[in-house]
């Protein structure tokens, strides 16, 4: 976890009284926003860029297709499963055929 226990300042006046204070979680939490929205803003860069010369459903399609692709490689390098069991329950699926009307 980026904003966790691992990440720590330290502040000392000398090397024998060396204490820890750990980042702050708002801060942390805050930087991290700040890296997602620009992220977004790379992303919506891209879009528009590629769909002066492409049909917007084949670039949604395409960059839909991309993160599937990259989501599932995430989740298989860590070891966890691409599809949840859960996905496939009785309410889940009463309530997906209820969206598509």
């Amino acid at each position: 976890m980026v904003c966790g226990d691992k990440l720590a300042i330290y502040h000392s006046t000398n090397d024998r009284n060396k204490q820890e204070l750990p980042l702050l979680n708002n801060a942390c939490g805050s930087l991290l926003m700040v890296l997602a929205m620009a992220a977004f803003a790379v992303e919506d860069l891209f879009i528009k860029s590629a769909t002066l010369v492409l049909p917007v459903g084949q670039v949604l399609m395409m960059f839909g297709t991309g993160g599937v692709i990259i989501f599932a490689g995430l989740a298989r390098y860590r070891g966890d499963s691409v599809f949840n069991p859960s996905a496939m329950s009785r309410t889940l699926l009463v309530r997906s055929v209820f969206e598509l009307r």
